[in-house]
């Protein structure tokens, strides 16, 4: 079938999607290109061209690095809704600090279940230490799993300064009355979730070696749990630097993300593949 309308380029995904069978059949008759679908994908010597989502990512599996080139994703910038929330259906008290992590399924519950006692302590710490801040948790399926991890969690729910809410329907308006989106160490994908916050100008803060980081600003990605828990800290305590923050993240998005520049990135890309393909059926034939 896929010879019948004989195409240019193939290009497969990583992950659940990468059609391994599939991709080394066609391999010796089409360029090929390996699109990166998570950080933690495997890769082989099976293809023309391999797609990053982040500057100096680390690969898994044999590959010729003269092929690893860097394909900046498609951000679909939100589109504004004609719906809004008052801030006192978002926020307790007009003194809250509000901080959300937003990650569909039970994904936070696996993240957090897989912490260290030290991790955990540091969690905890920004809302002992800071009375003001209520953390709220977005898209859980299943509180339960949650609250089970650690007593603490029920704790602070009945002080007032957690929640876990299963969804919410108007995420992009909700975040406008936020103080600071965290997206925790350990977490798989949610990359959504963090590029909506940061359209929405709302402070960012990443942990490393997560699909979220993809169209982050470097300076609000960490690298340990020291630096990124008095990270948190410090954009509780000073909210001038939260809104500088914001807007910054944002006109990182706007500066390298637009769709112009993902499209003439990828065509480059496409292009690059083809040589590649080319000059492989020459060296082999």
């Amino acid at each position: 079938e896929i010879n019948q309308f004989c195409p240019n380029v193939l290009l497969y995904w990583g992950g659940i999607f990468e059609s391994k069978q599939l991709r080394h059949l066609t391999y010796p008759n089409y360029p090929i290109i390996f699109n990166f679908f998570n950080y933690y994908n495997k890769v082989d010597k099976q293809a023309d061209l391999y797609l990053v989502r982040q500057k100096n990512q680390t690969l898994n599996g044999e590959y010729n690095p003269e092929l690893v080139v860097y394909q900046p994703p498609a951000v679909r910038f939100q589109i504004p809704i004609d719906f809004t929330y008052s801030e006192d259906q978002v926020k307790i008290s007009i003194n809250e600090i509000t901080i959300v992590t937003a990650l569909s399924s039970d994904r936070l519950a696996t993240a957090l279940k897989n912490y260290s006692g030290t991790r955990l302590n540091s969690l905890f710490t920004i809302l002992e230490k800071n009375p003001m801040v209520r953390w709220i948790f977005v898209g859980v399926k299943n509180a339960d799993k949650i609250f089970a991890i650690d007593p603490r969690f029920n704790a602070y729910k009945d002080r007032g300064q957690f929640e876990v809410k299963n969804n919410e329907k108007y995420l992009s308006a909700f975040y406008k009355h936020c103080d600071l989106y965290v997206h925790l160490p350990g977490i798989s994908g949610g990359g959504g979730g963090v590029r909506m916050a940061i359209d929405k100008k709302l402070a960012t803060l990443c942990y490393k070696n997560s699909d979220a980081c993809n169209t982050q600003n470097p300076k609000a990605i960490y690298n340990n749990d020291k630096d990124f828990f008095n990270a948190i800290n410090f954009y509780v305590e000073h909210p001038e630097a939260r809104i500088a923050l914001g807007k910054e993240l944002k006109k990182y998005l706007l500066d390298n993300f637009t769709p112009e520049i993902v499209a003439e990135q990828l065509r480059e890309n496409i292009l690059l593949a083809i040589k590649n393909y080319r000059q492989r059926i020459i060296s082999t034939s």
